[in-house]
């Protein structure tokens, strides 16, 4: 299994505002990273109501790390060029999981946003209840800025891991990752 493109980079497309991965990476996003090359993914079809999704498997023991960063259409006015979420600060983050082998992961999965180097909200521990269900997840970002996000600065808009010690063999999907919050539309995220 491997990335869908080269670079660790995915076909693109523009689903909307607060949108991450619904289909397609969105563009204001872009970039999906792994932190050891022993985790990989893909893109794949998987049936009408989840149509595409991420297929992620963490293979190694250790550092096991699978997110989604800030592309070449984030806020050229924030530091590093990264993403000024503000609008969101009352909002939350969704998404979809499948929990496809559990291997011997008895703890769960850590969710995290990322604000650069020494800059990350503690992870947040999630723990879908059944195998081969898809689930959907909510968490608000304020509790993601309690533990640390600076939200004015996110490079990584989402971030997930299997608990330490419980990452080899875990095999997940996710769909429909994404930021909502009431914003008067029509507002393009990238100018937040």
């Amino acid at each position: 299994m491997h990335s869908t493109a080269a670079n660790n980079t995915a076909a693109t497309c523009f689903d909307g505002v607060g949108n991450i991965f619904k289909d397609c990476i969105d563009p204001t996003w872009q970039r999906a990273f792994t932190a050891q090359k022993d985790t990989q993914w893909q893109i794949i079809h998987v049936g009408r109501h989840h149509n595409r999704v991420l297929d992620i498997q963490f293979n190694g023991s250790k550092n096991q790390r699978f997110g989604i960063t800030a592309g070449p259409h984030s806020n050229p006015n924030t530091p590093h060029s990264w993403l000024d979420l503000t609008a969101f600060k009352s909002g939350q983050l969704h998404f979809d999981i499948r929990i496809i082998d559990f291997a011997h992961n008895i703890n769960g999965l850590e969710i995290s946003l990322d604000c650069g180097r020494n800059c990350t909200s503690e992870p947040l521990d999630i723990n879908p209840a059944q195998q081969g269900q898809w689930q959907s997840v909510s968490i608000d970002i304020q509790r993601l800025i309690t533990r640390g996000l600076e939200i004015t600065q996110v490079h990584t808009g989402f971030a997930i891991q299997p608990v330490a010690g419980e990452q080899q063999g875990v095999h997940i999907q996710l769909d429909n990752i994404r930021l909502e919050a009431n914003i008067p539309a029509p507002m393009d995220l990238v100018v937040l």
